[in-house]
């Protein structure tokens, strides 16, 4: 027996069958769309629900990030949670920013250095999490999302806003080497060039599931990886 739909699920149908009078896959900018592809990077994890703060600790022991945390954080959300995670790590400081700027971001690095740190958590709203975002690419290091507000899309972006002056700059943080090729920071030559093998078999350009950006930043991560190691 045929299901019968409702108007709204044929109008949604019937969107899906044409567009200007044309079917999806036909020759013209319809059957175009469909030509386009993007390499959207989403966290590893993500966890949800009441109460899930205290159970940090054990979401990162999940992921491929060894050494002491820092913590970068904002004073309200310091104040109400700070306590609840670093009472989960042996933190290796604390950095309060009251404002996102590319001075912040310059003063998380500089804190993250000094205190040896292995990877950022961001915890709070917008400005910790985009600045800790940001320098974590710039270190090259884990970076931990623990958004405060709910509205907050930081922790499945791939990049950090951050304004100066009357402008925001939107700048790409790319994921550490390792968690480009899916491999642990101290993998051994071997397994990297592996992974990179694996890697290259779907997003070299040649291949149908190719894209040239992510051939090149598999690339760029074999190659920094390699080089570390050498």
């Amino acid at each position: 027996m045929r299901r019968r739909l409702s108007p709204l699920q044929e109008r949604t149908a019937g969107s899906r069958r044409r567009e200007n009078g044309k079917p999806f896959g036909a020759s013209g900018e319809t059957g175009a769309m469909f030509e386009k592809t993007t390499w959207i990077k989403l966290p590893r994890n993500v966890l949800v629900g009441h109460g899930v703060l205290d159970d940090l600790a054990a979401a990162v022991e999940d992921l491929y990030l060894s050494g002491r945390p820092l913590v970068v954080t904002s004073p309200t959300p310091n104040d109400l949670v700070g306590d609840r995670v670093r009472a989960q790590f042996d933190v290796a400081g604390t950095t309060a920013i009251e404002t996102a700027s590319f001075d912040a971001v310059e003063r998380v690095v500089a804190a993250a250095e000094d205190a040896e740190a292995g990877y950022l958590i961001g915890l709070g709203g917008g400005k910790p999490i985009d600045t800790a975002k940001m320098a974590s690419d710039r270190l090259g290091c884990g970076f931990v999302s623990v958004p405060t507000a709910a509205s907050h899309d930081g922790i499945v972006s791939g990049r950090s806003s951050i304004p100066e002056g009357d402008t925001r700059h939107s700048v790409a943080a790319d994921p550490p080497p390792h968690e480009v090729l899916g491999v642990e920071p101290d993998a051994s030559q071997a397994t990297v060039q592996e992974a990179y093998r694996k890697r290259v078999q779907t997003v070299h350009p040649d291949k149908p599931t190719g894209d040239e950006e992510r051939f090149k930043r598999v690339k760029r991560a074999r190659e920094v990886m390699t080089d570390d190691r050498e």
